[in-house]
Order: structure tokens, then sequence, then C-alpha cells
């Protein structure tokens, strides 16, 4: 059946700027390395040339997009925050693109890296032109990190901050686990943003209707626990660099750690947050997951572990990695260097903001939430 012109019209100027909106762009530089005998490129965005000598370079950013892939829009939003904040000449950043085949019109036609599974966890199941490798983002980035740092062109670099949002954050959380790049003589921080889950560090979890209380599962799920998730059946990449359990557990607690969840990114039914049961035992949305693991590294690691991590949300901002790196607990903490030691006046809450801003939180040196006990009981009962 044919349509009347105006319609036609319309329909064509509707399928060209769905196609234009939803295009996603690939990022133009590539990284070429050659690890464990796999010889290949990986697209990469970039403020400076990683192989041109730079003075004035003191801190780096690494940049991990979310499942939407989108690399060059994360890389614009820090970058462009960089330069209202005048750290642009001061900052490398790098944000890497670690693509999925089913993000790609066609796989057949890319001539760089990619994973037939979602990279996000570290997995090895990657092609290159056509061919099938095995080689993790995490041993990419380990790598580019290596060369950043050790290449001699950025002799003031100091200072390292890994930061993801979203699938992003999922990726950072779990890399800070298993990481192997050099940090002697650095500062290194990363920051988790509103992941949908969490890597856990024994086989308990939170008991239904509280947020504080922990123990195994009764009613047990096969691979609750299994890696992402928890330590139980590692990947490729944890056995060929001979990284184990005990290594990531002890590396993770002792590594300087923030969390970042928008208040309003509380939604039980957001279809963009994981629904998988592994997912599902660590709470029913962001926010909640985010009460909960800071719970547990307590319950797991000691309140000792209130000197490396800390928890914030940021009131009135749901799950939108733009509102919470241009917040101002987001930029203290990415490119402004806030220290963990003395909560800021930003950082630190009243007993009546407390009651006044009841989803905003953050850790106090006393322990990991700035949480009256009135309060806790409120928000176990919301999510019970």
């Amino acid at each position: 059946m044919k349509l009347p012109g105006k319609i036609q019209v319309i329909a064509y100027l509707f399928i060209f700027y769905a196609t234009s909106l939803f295009a996603l762009t690939i990022v133009s530089q590539r990284y070429e390395f050659n690890i464990h005998g796999v010889h290949a490129e990986l697209p990469y965005a970039s403020n400076y040339l990683l192989h041109h000598k730079n003075s004035e370079i003191t801190q780096l950013i690494i940049a991990i997009h979310s499942s939407n892939y989108d690399a060059q829009s994360f890389f614009n939003n820090i970058y462009a925050l960089s330069k209202k904040m005048g750290k642009e000449k001061m900052t490398l950043l790098i944000s890497p693109q670690f693509m999925q085949s089913s993000s790609l019109e066609s796989s057949k036609k890319a001539d760089f890296l990619f994973w037939d599974n979602p990279p996000f966890l570290g997995s090895s199941n990657a092609r290159y032109l056509k061919r099938r490798v095995q080689i993790s983002a995490y041993e990419i980035l380990d790598e580019m990190i290596d060369k950043v740092t050790k290449s001699g062109f950025f002799p003031k670099l100091r200072r390292i901050v890994i930061v993801g949002h979203s699938a992003g954050g999922q990726f950072v959380n779990r890399y800070c686990a298993y990481s192997r790049f050099e940090k002697f003589g650095l500062n290194v921080r990363y920051i988790v943003m509103a992941p949908s889950s969490y890597l856990y560090f024994n086989k308990e979890r939170a008991i239904k209707g509280t947020l504080n209380h922990f123990e195994i599962p009764k009613a047990e799920a096969k691979t609750y626990n299994n890696w992402g998730y928890g330590l139980d059946k590692l990947y490729q990449v944890h056995s060929r660099n001979k990284v184990t359990a005990s290594m990531m557990e002890n590396q993770y607690v002792k590594s300087e750690v923030i969390y970042l969840v928008g208040s309003n990114d509380n939604n039980s039914n957001d279809s963009t947050a994981s629904k998988t049961a592994a997912s599902m035992w660590q709470g029913r949305n962001r926010v909640e997951r985010a009460i909960i693991y800071a719970h547990y590294l307590e319950h797991y690691f000691g309140k000792e572990i209130s000197s490396k991590h800390r928890f914030h949300t940021v009131p009135n901002v749901g799950h939108s990695s733009k509102d919470l790196i241009n917040s101002k607990i987001g930029k203290s903490y990415l490119l402004e260097s806030a220290t963990l030691n003395t909560p800021t006046q930003s950082q630190t809450l009243t007993k009546k903001e407390e009651n006044t801003h009841n989803e905003t939180f953050s850790l106090a040196p006393a322990g990991v939430w700035n949480y009256g006990r009135d309060n806790l009981k409120r928000l176990e009962k919301r999510y019970e």
C-alpha cells in the first residue's frame, strides 16, 4: 500500500533521525598491543597522544563506558568537565572502547578487537579480523596503563583515576580486585558509579528484608557466587595470569574506592538494571544494592575499611553518568583529589540533614554509614 506523500516524508524523516540517534560512534584512535601472542588493535579516545612527551600531565583518568558502548560520549562529558574546571592541561583522559559483537552493525567489517560476550566482567572470548582470540579487556587495560606510566612521556604523572558508570561501574568494581598494573609510586583511585551488581568475597548475601544482616542463602542458587558476583569459577583471565581469589580479596580491601549512585536510581522495574538471579540476591535496585554492599564490606572486612572505601548518593540524580560526574561530590573525587582522611563539608551529614535528605549518605570515619538507627529501620521497612 502506498502511503500519502506527507506521511511518506514523515516516515523517512523518522527513520533518518532514529538511525542518527542510535548510531554508535567507533572512536578513531587505535591502541596496538601484543599480549600473550594476541596482536590486535583496540579503539580508544584520548585528549593527548600517548607517544609524545608532555611534562604538564599530572593525572591520568581512565573512563570506562557503560553497556551502550558509547566511549565517545563518556569521554566528552569528562573532558568538558576538566576544561570547565581548568584541569584539562594537567589531565590525560583515555576512554577505551570495549565493543561487543551484538552492538556492531556488522562484526564482519570490524577492523578492531571486540568480544562475543559482554567484556565488563573480563571475558576472554574475543575476535579480531575474523579470528577468534583469547584476551580480556582487563589484560589490555593493564598493559595500557603500564605503558603510559612507564614510557617516560609523562614524567610528572602521579595520580590515576579509573571511573566507570553502570556496566562500566561493574567493570571498575571487578577490575579493582583483578588489576595487575604497576601501582608503586602512584596514587590510584577507583570510582564505581551506579553498577547493577557488585563483587562479593564470600557466599553470604543480605537476609531478605534487611540491609545489614548476612548469611549464606538457604535456597542457594547454583551460580549466584560465580565470578563477577562472587569468587567461584574464576575466568580464563585469572588462570592465565595466576590471579587467585585471595589475591583479589587482599588487593580490593587495600584499594581506594569511591562508590556513587543517584538517589533517584531506585526503580526496581528499571529494564536497564540486571535482573539475573545473582544480581537479585544483591538487592532489588541500584540504591538498595549499594546500601547493602556498603554494609557487606564492613561486615566482611571490618570497620577499618572505612579508611579506604566511601559510599555516596547524589541527591535528585537518576541513572545518569553526566549528572553524577558533574555533581559536587563527583567533581571532587574525579578531578580535585578529595582526601579520604578528613571528610569535607559536602561529605558529612548532620543529624538534621540525615532526617531531611533520607537518601543522602556518606562514609564517616566511625563506620561505613553516617546513618542513625531510625533511618536504617525506615529503609529496611521500605525495602521489605
